[in-house]
């Protein structure tokens, strides 16, 4: 079984642990609807503003990519020897040697927030045949009672309970009227799918020091989608080398300045 901060892992890019209980907290995650200066639908009321009756105020979810990743991109069985070996893959069970508490912690509170759990076929084959089977663990309590997604074609009647299957990618954007903070854990086929149709608004990425020169990679050679990112929060770097950086979406990269000008 792969191991990871003194727990255990499922996945080609995803983790849990075992720690004290943990319960899955949603985070609302609100739009505010609010007109321009001098749009005279706006008013300004006690301090605050509100916005014209015919502008609706809603809640929308977010999707967020968690990955576990080398400096060189892989995120090809982090979690132990036999995890993934796809493609003669033989350098699994990496990420145990950087693990600590303070790692732990963080993938925990990522766990926390999520509730919903969106995987591609590979990582859904890995969890749904190890989290049913796991007794007095909170996190696979967390796991087996969140409500489920993959995507596949192929997928009609997953065994998980509490899974749905979906089809096609399009499915996925519907999810947001539904959840407030949907996670992907590993699946590297579908996150870059979903970077495609521009789903994603948040990548919770820990990289570690290491590189393995083979594997799965996130953006292979021209599999690479233009999109610009910034920090969601700011990076948490651990004591073992490893550092969370958590981007979200903002827009198009800028292209075209010379580095000169200015």
């Amino acid at each position: 079984m792969p191991l990871v901060i003194d727990a255990r892992i499922a996945s080609d890019g995803g983790a849990s642990t075992e720690t004290p209980t943990h319960r899955v907290h949603a985070s609302l995650v609100w739009l505010a609807v609010m007109s321009i200066p001098g749009n005279p639908d706006r008013r300004t009321v006690g301090g605050g503003i509100r916005v014209a009756s015919h502008a609706k105020e809603y809640i929308m979810g977010i999707l967020s990519v968690d990955l576990f990743i080398t400096l060189d991109g892989v995120y090809q069985g982090p979690g132990g020897p036999d995890e993934d070996r796809e493609g003669g893959f033989e350098f699994g069970g990496w990420q145990a040697a950087y693990s600590d508490e303070e790692t732990g912690q963080a993938i925990v509170a990522g766990i926390n927030r999520m509730d919903a759990l969106l995987l591609g076929r590979k990582t859904y084959d890995i969890f749904a045949g190890y989290w049913p089977n796991r007794t007095d663990d909170p996190i696979a309590d967390t796991f087996n009672a969140l409500p489920k997604f993959v995507v596949s074609r192929s997928l009609t009647d997953p065994g998980w309970a509490g899974t749905t299957a979906l089809s096609e990618v399009a499915e996925v954007a519907a999810l947001k009227d539904r959840f407030e903070d949907i996670h992907v854990i590993g699946s590297g086929e579908l996150v870059r799918s979903l970077l495609k149709v521009d789903a994603v608004d948040r990548l919770n990425l820990f990289l570690y020091p290491i590189t393995l020169g083979a594997g799965k990679k996130l953006f292979p050679d021209g599999a690479g989608v233009p999109a610009a990112f910034r920090f969601a929060q700011p990076p948490q770097g651990f004591p073992t080398g490893a550092v969370a950086l958590a981007y979200e979406r903002a827009g198009v990269p800028v292209t075209g300045i010379d580095i000169g000008e200015g």
